[in-house]
């Protein structure tokens, strides 16, 4: 893809083909683009007509699913993002009198790691939030690592994966559960600007 993030057919063939698969022939799997939408292949193939340069013929709402996860899951990222601001404002009250029990137990105030990773075999950057302390080692499991950050719960994890996804909007997407099976709502295409998590991390005052 282009480092230009506009949705060009180009691009939009490119990640169709690279979420939903190619047929033997080597073209966009446009039954299983269908059958994630809910449309007919003879839709997804509209949305693919004309020349490689002019704009993809793909419907705005369509294209919000292709990339977010369309309106509901954006409003889902929001409100965990907005839990994960509110715990963060009751950690820090005076004597612990604002934590939950349930955070202790589910070791979410423990230190966190925020790392980006290139996807084996993927044009893809995924960002993972882990408590592990070999937290490289299971990531470069998935792929490589390109850069990462401690931070001192998860409620700061979750605040920064949401406002590192919020600047690389223009290059998300959301790959096929068969393509992708975990972490499909944290992912933008490799060719975005880079991220750099520890100065992203220090502007949300997270760190």
């Amino acid at each position: 893809m282009s480092t230009n993030s506009t949705w060009t057919r180009a691009r939009l063939v490119a990640a169709l083909a690279d979420c939903y698969g190619r047929t033997p022939r080597g073209a966009v799997d446009t039954k299983a683009v269908a059958a994630d939408f809910g449309v007919t292949p003879r839709t997804v193939r509209k949305w693919m007509h004309g020349a490689d340069a002019a704009l993809a013929a793909i419907p705005a709402d369509r294209l919000r699913t292709l990339t977010t996860g369309g309106a509901r899951t954006e409003r889902e990222a929001d409100g965990k993002a907005a839990y994960a601001r509110e715990a963060l404002a009751a950690i820090a009250l005076p004597k612990e009198r604002g934590i939950k029990q349930q955070w202790r137990d589910q070791g979410w105030l423990d230190t966190h790691f925020v790392l980006l990773v290139h996807l084996h075999g993927r044009p893809w950057h995924q960002l993972i939030l882990t408590k592990q302390g070999n937290a490289a080692d299971q990531a470069r499991r998935r792929g490589e690592v390109l850069d990462q950050t401690a931070v001192p719960n998860k409620f700061a994890g979750d605040v920064l994966i949401h406002a590192a996804m919020q600047r690389q909007a223009p290059w998300a997407i959301r790959p096929s559960k068969a393509q992708l099976a975990v972490g499909r709502g944290q992912v933008w295409t490799a060719d975005a600007p880079e991220l750099n998590l520890s100065a992203l991390a220090v502007d949300l005052d997270v760190r």
